[in-house]
């Protein structure tokens, strides 16, 4: 696990959760080579997560209860963004070739749900 991440708490959630899903981010940073400066939580309305310029990721408190897949496909989106700041090819090819199927993963969830 990475330990050099830190972490914000901005609002009160299950700890065993929380840690949990850092360790999820550690592992994919590990193997995209993408480092965030910073990971926070918080309750978010309208996304699952955000990366900033500065390279910190906050992810919606609501994630914690998302199946696996849906949480790896956010994870690996948010980390291509720390190389790749845009939605563009090299975006897209990227984060196909860590996550073939997470495209797919994003859209069911976002069918069945909102941040």
């Amino acid at each position: 696990m990475a330990t050099c991440m830190a972490v914000k708490r901005a609002n009160v959630k299950p700890p065993e959760a929380e840690v949990k899903f850092q360790r999820l981010v550690a592992a994919w940073a590990k193997k995209i080579h993408a480092e965030p400066s910073r990971i926070r939580f918080q309750k978010m309305t309208r996304k699952w997560a955000s990366c900033s310029t500065s390279g910190q990721i906050t992810f919606n408190t609501a994630m914690f209860t998302r199946p696996r897949k849906f949480q790896e496909a956010v994870v690996v989106h948010e980390l291509v963004h720390l190389l790749v700041p845009n939605h563009g090819k090299l975006f897209k090819s990227m984060f196909l070739s860590f996550m073939p199927d997470g495209e797919s993963a994003l859209t069911k969830m976002a069918e069945r749900s909102e941040p």
